[in-house]
């Protein structure tokens, strides 16, 4: 079950972080604009190295969106606190009879 729409009433921008390549591959996808919950809170979570990071924004989207560590986030658009950042951690919750999302730890 996806995200309803009351829980989704933000949105952000994606670049979604490409694989590298043998010969200067990766970089990122082009930009898509998608529905999210965007909360602005710093948390320490475990990133992709293992080691504890600060995330200071959480975005939650539905579990069917793919957004891998190390994207790109545009979060409040078109606001004065308007930013890019990097995905650091991704969380995901599951369950039979509530909506499944994941939350993305961006720094």
């Amino acid at each position: 079950m996806s995200l309803p729409d009351r829980f989704t009433r933000h949105r952000a921008v994606f670049r979604a972080k490409r694989r590298g390549g043998g010969m200067g591959g990766g970089g990122y996808a082009d930009p898509r604009t998608i529905s999210a919950w965007v909360v602005d809170e710093q948390q320490t979570v475990i990133g992709a190295d293992a080691t504890e990071v600060l995330s200071s924004t959480q975005v939650s989207v539905s579990l069917d969106e793919m957004i891998p560590q190390g994207s790109l986030v545009t979060v409040w658009q078109g606001q004065p606190n308007e930013r890019e950042a990097i995905v650091l951690a991704i969380s995901v919750f599951l369950h039979e009879r509530l909506p499944s999302f994941q939350t993305l730890h961006l720094k």
